[in-house]
C-alpha cells in the first residue's frame, strides 16, 4: 500500500477527535460506516452477494463442483477462494498491485474456514473417499475505501449463506460406478449452516 504522511496539523486533528471521541468523517467513535449487503444477484452461480461498506464494493460469486475428496480427508468437502482486485478500485491496484493484497486476503479465508468450528465441510460429502461438494468463491474487489477485511469476511459468509446446491441423490450403480442424479427443482437444494 501507499505511505500517507501526515502534516503536524493533521496529526493533531486526528489526537484532538479521538480525545473528544469523533472521527475524521464525523462519525462518532462507536458508530459503524453504512453497510449493505445484496444476496442472489447473479443467476449462474450457485450463491452471490454484494456488499458495499462505505466506499468498499465487494461482489463475491460461489460455484458448486463434484469432485474427488483429498486423500487425508476423505469425508469432507472444500472451499476454494480466488480474490481479484480489480485496476478500478484503487490507483495501487493498477497492474500487479493487487496480487499481494489478493494473496492475503485469500490465505486469511483458507485459514478462516479451514476450522471446523467455521463451516462443516463434512455435510459437503456425498460419497465418502469418492465425490464431495467443492465450492469455488470467487471476490472482485470492485471499489476499495477502507474495511477490506471486514467487508470480504461479511460478504462471503453472506454469500455461502444464500448459496443453494442442488439436491444430488445416487440412484444406483452401474459395473462399479454410482448413478447420480440432480434435482433439478429450484425448491429441493441443500443449503450451508453458516452460523
Amino acid at each position: 500500500m501507499v505511505d500517507v504522511n501526515l502534516s503536524d496539523a493533521e496529526k493533531r486533528y486526528i489526537v484532538d477527535g479521538v480525545k473528544l471521541g469523533t472521527r475524521v468523517d464525523g462519525r462518532d467513535h462507536l458508530d459503524y460506516r453504512q453497510l449493505e449487503i445484496e444476496t442472489g444477484l447473479v443467476s449462474t452461480a450457485n450463491g452471490s452477494a454484494r456488499i458495499r461498506l462505505d466506499r468498499t464494493d465487494v461482489l463475491i460469486t460461489v460455484k458448486m463442483e463434484m469432485e474427488p475428496p483429498l486423500l487425508d480427508q476423505p469425508k469432507n468437502g472444500q472451499l476454494h477462494f480466488f480474490v481479484n482486485c480489480s485496476a478500478n478500485a484503487a490507483p495501487e491496484f493498477e497492474g500487479r498491485g493487487g496480487e499481494d493484497l489478493a494473496t492475503s486476503l485469500s490465505s486469511m479465508l483458507e485459514r478462516v474456514y479451514s476450522s471446523p468450528h467455521t463451516l462443516n465441510t463434512a455435510k459437503l460429502c456425498v460419497v465418502p473417499g469418492k465425490h464431495v461438494k467443492v465450492l469455488y468463491v470467487d471476490i472482485e474487489i470492485l471499489e476499495c475505501g477502507g474495511n477490506l477485511f471486514d467487508a470480504v469476511s461479511l460478504g462471503v459468509k453472506a454469500a455461502l449463506w444464500a448459496t443453494k446446491m442442488p439436491r444430488i441423490y445416487i440412484t444406483g450403480e452401474d459395473g462399479g460406478e454410482l448413478e447420480f442424479s440432480v434435482s433439478d427443482n429450484p425448491c429441493d437444494v441443500d443449503r450451508l449452516d453458516v452460523s
